[in-house]
């Protein structure tokens, strides 16, 4: 009989509550599902499997191919447990994002030597045997998150596609392999049958024995952060561009441990630890702050909400909305103070003095300082079981801006931030949530290769130099008339001199009635210096061309899939070490310039001040059109007036010495 591995929950009492559901879970399916765990309602009329799931009741059909659908998310609650209907999609994926470029080998497995499947268990390897060669299959989920049907492969390189499951009943181990979330814990491994054999409950309340032909899978990465971020939902593709709106959790655990002082040696904030003393008009009491810092890239559109999730006595998860009152919330662009006695007056945002303070590239410091109210926040969470955490979370709601990003993120990406400090943990505690982006990233510097902030670049027409791309992807001059709300795409250089580029719109809806048709678009554009640095004089070219034609036409998952580091014009890959050309004359090295996560940016381009006038390029001015046709007029008129100076000189010379 084939088993699922059960969640790997913390406590004494979720283990036994868990050894019991184990042997239920055997019987009657991969998951003990939302709407068993409150008993079914006299008002549900469903049948417990769609047709998705392909149940038929009775014995294997030997004729019958199984296929298999593994599904992962990013979630912050606990447990690890697989779902298995088609239907659980909804309650699976909601409020988590998608784990994309997770890696998983499910491997044919039978029982040991002298054993049923009744005696086997997924955390006894010597209760089990693996098939071996052509028993194993490998597969890595796409943008979405999943593994579809048609996407298993016979080698762990993906070159060899996978003919299908066999027919007939067969128990597989799904193992990951992988992840590209160095904070999120692997899916604990599972054994089930293919096809499944469960129980189906119809709409007249009739229950039959049988076997899903197509099983769907929703494992879940939990993190193992004391603080987490995640995107839960966006307008857009899983390509992150201009104008999406995004949704985005903050997640603070709070320890309810039986031993706090064994935790909080472990820069846990535990719930003992938290004093009942409400924050004071001067600020003093804050015992738990947490910043997001959002970069030029992104804005917000709501008014961000806080919630509180823990796991009650009964053993069900309990969610309140935690009022207003019971926290403090302030916007800022400076970067907030840490409240820790030890480290006080230091900077929470790691990476000092990268952030640009000019009004077209600024960023935001969104703070939240816990606990105005102690007494009505303890109020919510009464009855949180022991050894279970408590989970504080933070609900934004955002859009991405026709702004680069001025905190420098790694190339590729879209990158948010946010960090949290108590009295318990010796350094902030930070954590990001990465998009995948269409973009690029350079310094601006001196010519020595120093960092030079406030330089605005822009995106030209490469038939008009003087008309630059906007955020609904078409070209303007600076003084067209654009339609309400389409910003120029433009990004500055910070305090470090780095340029960052991202959410470039290169992603179009197919179908205008299916938000998730998604194709990528031949994006060709020039970059040029809208603006230079106070005293240092404007390049006077155009750089060429930048290039996105490599996606043209293909599938949110296929590019994603294809750029896992983020989309980037041709021959910019972000790993070239090799001297780039883009910028010709104004090439140079940087100096020690490295994103936030510390990877070196090689690509770098050099100004000169407005009055060096040696060794500075001369090129055409940046006007576009008739003021390029102008200046080459007005050169042809002095070449011709030199000319004929020339020629007049000449003349007089040969009549004086004719006299």
């Amino acid at each position: 009989m084939s088993r699922l591995l059960q969640s790997r929950l913390k406590g004494k009492r979720f283990v036994a509550l868990l050894l019991a559901l184990t042997t239920l879970l055997a019987l009657t399916g991969p998951v003990a599902r939302a709407e068993a765990a409150d008993g079914p309602t006299s008002a549900s009329k469903l049948p417990t499997y769609g047709d998705k799931d392909d149940f038929v009741a009775g014995a294997i059909d030997p004729n019958k191919t199984p296929t298999l659908t593994v599904t992962s998310y990013l979630s912050s609650d606990e447990g690890f447990a697989s779902t298995g209907s088609a239907n659980d999609q909804n309650e699976a994926a909601e409020g988590r994002q998608a784990n994309s470029g997770a890696d998983f080998e499910l491997s044919e497995v039978q029982p040991a030597a002298g054993l049923q499947w009744s005696q086997v268990s997924v955390s006894d390897v010597n209760t089990f045997v693996k098939v071996g060669e052509g028993h194993i299959y490998y597969g890595s989920t796409g943008a979405d998150g999943s593994i579809n049907p048609d996407q298993w492969f016979m080698d762990n390189d993906h070159k060899t596609p996978s003919a299908g499951f066999p027919k007939g009943e067969h128990h597989y181990l799904l193992h990951q392999t992988g992840s590209r979330y160095s904070s999120r814990a692997f899916v604990e491994d599972s054994i089930f049958g293919l096809p499944y054999r469960t129980t189906q409950t119809d709409t007249n309340g009739v229950t039959s024995v049988g076997y899903i032909y197509n099983l769907h899978l929703f494992p879940k990465n939990q993190t193992t952060n004391q603080l987490s971020k995640v995107m839960t939902h966006t307008s857009g593709s899983a390509i992150a561009q201009v104008g999406d709106k995004q949704d985005y959790e903050i997640t603070q655990v709070i320890a309810n441990d039986s031993n706090p002082q064994t935790s909080k040696d472990s820069s846990l904030l535990q719930l003992s630890n938290i004093a009942d003393t409400n924050i004071a008009e001067d600020g003093t009491g804050v015992q738990l702050r947490v910043v997001d810092r959002l970069p030029a890239s992104l804005k917000t559109v709501a008014d961000p909400t806080v919630s509180v999730t823990f796991t009650g006595d009964n053993g069900r998860q309990v969610t309140h909305d935690v009022p207003a009152a019971v926290y403090s919330y302030s916007t800022g662009h400076s970067a907030p103070k840490r409240i820790n006695p030890t480290y006080a007056g230091q900077s929470m945002t790691t990476q000092d003095g990268r952030e640009v303070g000019t009004d077209d590239a600024n960023t935001t410091y969104l703070t939240f300082d816990f606990f105005k109210d102690v007494a009505t926040f303890k109020t919510l969470i009464a009855g949180a079981q022991k050894d279970h955490r408590i989970l504080l979370r933070i609900d934004l709601k955002t859009q991405v801006t026709a702004n680069g990003d001025s905190i420098s993120v790694d190339a590729g990406h879209m990158g948010n931030i946010a960090f949290a400090d108590h009295g318990y943990t010796p350094k902030p505690l930070a954590g990001a949530s990465h998009t995948p982006t269409a973009g690029f990233q350079f310094v601006k510097t001196d010519i020595d290769g120093n960092g030079l902030p406030g330089a605005v670049f822009r995106l030209s027409d490469p038939d008009s130099d003087a008309r630059f791309l906007a955020s609904d992807g078409k070209f303007y001059a600076d003084g067209d008339q654009r339609p309400s709300g389409v910003d120029f795409i433009q990004a500055a250089s910070n305090n470090a001199g780095i340029v960052s580029f991202v959410d470039l719109p290169v992603m179009q809806k197919t179908n205008p009635a299916d938000p998730t048709t998604w194709k990528g678009v031949g994006l060709k554009v020039n970059i040029e210096e809208y603006s230079a640095p106070v005293g240092y004089a404007r390049a006077r070219e155009v750089f060429k061309q930048l290039d996105f034609s490599a996606i043209e036409g293909k599938s949110e998952e296929d590019i994603v899939t294809s750029n896992p580091e983020g989309i980037f014009p041709a021959g910019y890959e972000p790993s070239n070490t090799k001297p780039s050309t883009l910028f010709g004359a104004y090439g140079v090295t940087p100096k020690d310039a490295k994103d936030v996560f510390g990877k070196p940016i090689t690509v770098g381009m050099k100004n000169w001040k407005a009055t060096d006038i040696l060794g500075r390029p001369m090129g055409l001015p940046l006007t576009g059109g008739m003021g390029i046709v102008i200046f080459l007029v007005l050169g042809a008129l002095v070449m011709a007036l030199a000319a004929w100076r020339r020629h007049r000189a000449a003349l007089k010379a040969e009549q004086t010495t004719a006299r």
